[in-house]
């Protein structure tokens, strides 16, 4: 009876030192803070802001020259994150894409957010990041190809501090047009 008391106590001790089931574990999403869609044709027009919770449309062209449009998001990681590992993640909603397989776009870090002021022309573009496979009837965009693990992987979340990141379409006359918002779009999901 005594070695039976002693296992069922072993036992307990062990079933609350373990970690919490991968489904019971708290899971988030951090929305971007600012928005703002830069020419890719260096110098069309000057950038402009957009609400951060709005439709996007990334696209680009190249008959004979480069137009286009990209994307700058940032992110900055609140309280609730505290100790959790973050990731950029792209839920992508049917909206519009150019190819009925999907499309891909490329993910730069940036060194700085996105200007509204109007009379900025710049992107601030650093670090290629990687490309994400968009798929065309919606989900979960993949990695087609990482270069770094700076956001493509999970890291540490650090509160307060901010990602800012740029979206460009890959490939000639590409085109995609996403819902952004709670569940959807480009955000940071995280998870304790």
């Amino acid at each position: 009876m005594l070695n039976d008391i002693l296992t069922i106590l072993i036992l307990l001790g062990i079933s609350l030192a373990a970690p919490a089931e991968i489904s019971a574990r708290a899971t988030g999403e951090i929305q971007p803070d600012n928005v703002v869609f830069h020419s890719l044709s260096w110098g069309a027009w000057p950038n402009w802001c957009s609400n951060p919770n709005t439709w996007a449309f990334l696209y680009r062209m190249t008959q004979g020259g480069e137009y286009g449009q990209s994307g700058l998001y940032s992110f900055t990681v609140p309280q609730a994150a505290a100790g959790a590992q973050c990731s950029l993640e792209f839920n992508y909603v049917p909206g519009g894409l150019s190819n009925n397989n999907g499309v891909q776009v490329d993910v730069f870090s940036t060194r700085g957010p996105g200007s509204c002021a109007g009379t900025t022309y710049t992107n601030n573009r650093d670090q290629h990041l990687g490309r994400l496979n968009i798929p065309a009837g919606g989900g979960k965009a993949t990695w087609a190809a990482t270069y770094s693990q700076y956001l493509t992987s999970k890291q540490l979340c650090e509160v307060g501090k901010q990602h800012n990141i740029e979206l460009v379409p890959v490939g000639d006359d590409t085109y995609v047009s996403f819902p952004q918002g709670t569940g959807q779009g480009v955000r940071l999901a995280y998870t304790t």
